[in-house]
């Protein structure tokens, strides 16, 4: 009985062996499989974190752009305005030349009269 019960045992420990061998092959597969999930999520993700950084930009450039042509905008009326009130001004200043004038001759002319 004992050489059956030590045969029993050598066979029940072998099959254990053997059970936990299978257990860990199943285990890397599972463990490669896992990676490979894993690295596949990751992918995903950059492409998702790529468009949101590209929609940010767009938009980010576009606002920039519109702020660029608005201010051109701005710059364009300045101008105009500039010119019109330059015009203006000269005006003002030959209207006060002339009025300087005229009074420089009124002024000669009552100190010729005395």
């Amino acid at each position: 009985m004992s050489e059956s019960q030590s045969r029993y045992s050598i066979v029940e420990r072998l099959t254990q062996s053997k059970l936990d061998i299978i257990d860990e092959l199943n285990n890397l597969d599972s463990e490669v499989e896992n990676k490979k999930i894993g690295a596949t999520r990751k992918l995903q993700e950059i492409i998702r974190v790529k468009r949101r950084y590209d929609d940010d930009i767009k938009r980010e450039v576009s606002y920039l752009e519109k702020e660029a042509e608005l201010l051109n905008q701005e710059a364009d009326n300045l101008t105009k305005f500039k010119d019109k009130r330059k015009e203006a001004l000269e005006e003002k200043k030959t209207e006060i030349d002339n009025a300087l004038t005229a009074l420089q001759e009124i002024s000669k002319s009552a100190s010729n009269e005395m």
